[in-house]
This record gives structure tokens, sequence and C-alpha cells, in this order.
């Protein structure tokens, strides 16, 4: 049986490069970034989560984005979390600098201005030896063709694949499945998560949920995996 819950809800959200204000009494998720559709759309389900872990722990000292883009996720997050530090991190330059801009432009419109750190690197290597209370990420799942490898450090590229000789000793099942750089997250993330620390995880792909299961069972307790 479902329950429902009432949460804190952002009083602003970032759409492209704009402040939007949010409405009192009005559902935040219609202003996520890009969205014909709200409900349709990963930031919907990944607030959600945010939502969910903020209800679970209350207090939040440092939020982690792992593979951030836009920078979007990383400030729905200061809103229904209300971290007191957050690190963003992405894999390619340009794509870590559009978040600064965008994160600046929403601290600079009335945003909660908490210390913020930018962190270039794959996965959980940029937080050499911190340690987070919730690490969250929404990964690419599709290997990168040969033909697409030396455009992979661009925006849209980045974002749908991955190079797959970047991660070692995967199990079969796993890659079968699409799941090889979400495996090797989860695996350098427990690693960088505090005493009560948890991780967040949209998966956007279809994939069987025994395979999901497999990739988080023994560590279910501090993992919470969100639909797309």
């Amino acid at each position: 049986m479902t329950t429902s819950h009432e949460f804190p809800t952002p009083s602003q959200i970032l759409d492209g490069k704009v402040i939007i204000p949010i409405e009192p009494q009005r559902d935040w998720k219609t202003y996520v970034v890009d969205m014909a559709d709200s409900q349709d759309h990963w930031l919907s389900y990944a607030f959600r989560g945010f939502e969910e872990m903020y209800r679970q722990k209350g207090k939040i000292d440092h939020f982690v984005v792992i593979g951030t883009g836009s920078g979007v996720d990383a400030i729905g997050a200061i809103e229904i979390m209300h971290p007191k530090r957050v690190t963003v991190t992405d894999l390619a330059p340009a794509i870590l600098e559009r978040a600064r801009e965008n994160i600046a432009i929403y601290q600079q419109n009335g945003g909660k201005k908490i210390p913020v750190t930018f962190g270039l690197g794959s996965l959980c290597e940029p937080l050499g030896t911190d340690k987070a209370d919730v690490i969250y990420a929404n990964l690419p799942n599709l290997p990168v063709p040969p033909e697409q490898k030396v455009r992979l450090m661009e925006g849209g590229t980045s974002a749908v694949f991955f190079d797959p000789d970047s991660i070692t000793h995967v199990p079969d099942a796993i890659e079968r499945n699409l799941l090889s750089l979400q495996h090797a997250f989860l695996l350098q993330a427990l690693n960088h998560l505090s005493d009560h620390g948890k991780v967040v995880m949209s998966l956007g792909a279809r994939m069987p949920l025994d395979a999901i299961y497999s990739l988080v069972l023994r560590d279910m307790n501090r993992i919470s995996v969100s639909f797309a």
C-alpha cells in the first residue's frame, strides 16, 4: 500500500536560464526545464526522490550531484532538501560551466546562497576524500559507438553515451542490461557516503527489475532508485 506525504516544495526553479517563481499551491513539476509534459520528465521523478529523502533524513549537510548537466537537479535539491553545501560534478568542461552559470543566476535572483563546489571528472573522482549525506546521479546507459567517441565530451552525446573503456570488471548480467556505468558509480559512491549517507539514482532506460535489484540489493538500505 502506498501513502502520500506533504513535503516542502521549491519557491522557484530554473527554466533554461530564466528563474521562474512558483506560485503558492501550484505544482512545482510544471516548471522543470524543457518539459512538454512534466510528469514524463526525468526531473519530476528525481525531485520526488529528493522529497522522500528529505522526509527520511531531515537534516542534510552535504548533497552531491554526479553528472549534473544543466545544474537544474542541484537547484531542485537546494530548494527541496535544504543542504548546507552542494557539490556539482560533470565529465565535460563545457557542461560543468553551463551548470555553474545556471546556479549563479539562480543564486543572484533570490535563490539560496549556500556554498556550491564544482568538480570536473568521471563519476565520484572529483570528490577526492570528501563525504556526502546524499549522492545523486542520472547517468547514461549506452556504450558510445566508436565513430562518436571523439564527440563524447559534447553535451548531447555525453548525456546519452559513456565510454565503456573507462570502466572494467563489470558482471555480464549488469553489462547486458546496460547498467555498467551505474555499477561503476555505485562502487565509488558507497565509499563517499557519510555514516548515514544514501545514494539516489535515476534510471531512464528500460531493463528487468531483477537486473536493477541485483545492482543495488547488497546495499539496498543505502540506495534509492527513482524510475523515469
